[in-house]
């Protein structure tokens, strides 16, 4: 059975249902950000962007992801002004005219559980990145490839996205440091665009998208009518900045051969028509391993500090696969679908995955390593 096929069964045994959800995104007016053309007010390079989020084909009932979306223009941004908005955009805004008290206004928005969208561009517009530890460095300008959720995501699947005029760059040590994973990367291996999961950057944080050159946005290289590569990667980024699940790992997993814990990993957004991506690794290469999708957590210990982590009640799904890869470490599992637009908000699902190890553990459990659960809550 593939990803795709035992998520969808896992979740039909729920009772069916859909959702919609109204999400404000606000970003600067522009008396705070006379950046022209770029100005999330009034821009004209950034006015089909701002069309395309509130185009019910596009977000709303019965659109590509059913969240209404109301954009709003803010004349200050402080701790007041940010109370009701989901998702706080910043294009182009110029360091030089951004108050330090909004920097952190919006940092503190995030970290409280608001959403933001930052398209950055170069050193002189990156104030809430720098603030948060991922400030913009140049890149080399070629175009950019990646997966889920930018590249792979309810707008399609994006080709090549350019960037144009002042192009950039995060740094690899700086998206690490702050818990964060590339979301694009260049022919030269320069992170374009990094994404985080709610609650990635810190506990209680919201998800968040930096994009490190505005125009891979903008209408200077993206097109939303119809959609090209660029635009595809735009609305993508907005459909996980929106997205209103949550995913988590709790409990602990339990070592296999060389001593080493398994991990799974859930990413994506946990909401009808979204993409999710699991991922098993540093297991055993060439193992077998069962991955159990259930509706509660458990703590069943099996032996030492081996726990199964996921209630196998029924109604739960017990799914066999194999790892590839040699060698202790070196077992790796990934693969992807798309969440079933028939799930109820507010379901949860746990998850673990099992490794069968011929190093792992002791009699009579001696063949099994496990990963941390996994749970997810839909939006």
């Amino acid at each position: 059975m593939s990803f795709a096929q035992w998520i969808v069964s896992s979740l039909s045994l729920l009772a069916l249902g859909g959702a919609n959800a109204q999400v404000v995104v606000a970003g600067p007016d522009a008396s705070l950000d006379a950046s022209g053309s770029w100005s999330w007010q009034g821009g004209a390079q950034i006015a089909p962007f701002r069309a395309a989020l509130v185009d019910p084909t596009r977000f709303g009932p019965g659109g590509v992801v059913p969240h209404s979306i109301t954009t709003a223009d803010l004349a200050t941004v402080d701790a007041t002004s940010l109370q009701g908005v989901d998702v706080f955009v910043s294009p182009y805004w110029a360091d030089a005219a951004t108050p330090p008290s909004a920097v952190n206004a919006v940092v503190q928005h995030f970290l409280s559980g608001g959403s933001l969208l930052l398209y950055q561009d170069g050193a002189s517009h990156d104030a809430i990145g720098a603030a948060l530890g991922v400030p913009t460095s140049p890149s080399n300008g070629s175009d950019s490839t990646g997966g889920a959720p930018l590249f792979d995501g309810p707008f399609g699947l994006a080709g090549p996205v350019q960037q144009g005029g002042t192009v950039g760059q995060l740094l690899a040590a700086d998206v690490l440091a702050a818990n964060g994973r590339p979301g694009a990367v260049n022919a030269a291996g320069e992170i374009t665009a990094a994404v985080w999961d709610a609650g990635d950057y810190a506990p209680g944080a919201g998800r968040m998208v930096i994009v490190a050159d505005v125009n891979m946005i903008a209408a200077a290289e993206a097109s939303y009518a119809p959609l090209d590569d660029n635009g595809i990667f735009a609305l993508n980024g907005v459909a996980f900045a929106v997205c209103g699940g949550s995913i988590e790992p709790y409990g602990a997993g339990c070592p296999g051969t060389g001593g080493l814990v398994p991990s799974l990993e859930l990413s994506g957004c946990a909401e009808p028509g979204e993409v999710l991506q699991l991922e098993v690794s540093n297991a055993l290469g060439g193992a077998p391993a069962l991955l159990f999708v259930g509706l509660s957590a458990a703590a069943l210990n099996v032996h030492g500090s081996c726990d199964l982590l996921v209630d196998l009640t029924p109604p739960s799904i017990v799914t066999a696969f194999a790892l590839g890869g040699a060698g202790a470490g070196q077992g790796t599992f990934s693969a992807s679908g798309s969440f079933p637009a028939t799930v109820p908000s507010g379901s949860t699902f746990h998850l673990q995955a099992w490794i069968f190890d011929p190093g792992a553990g002791a009699a009579p459990f001696e063949k099994v390593a496990a990963t941390a659960g996994v749970r997810m809550v839909t939006g």
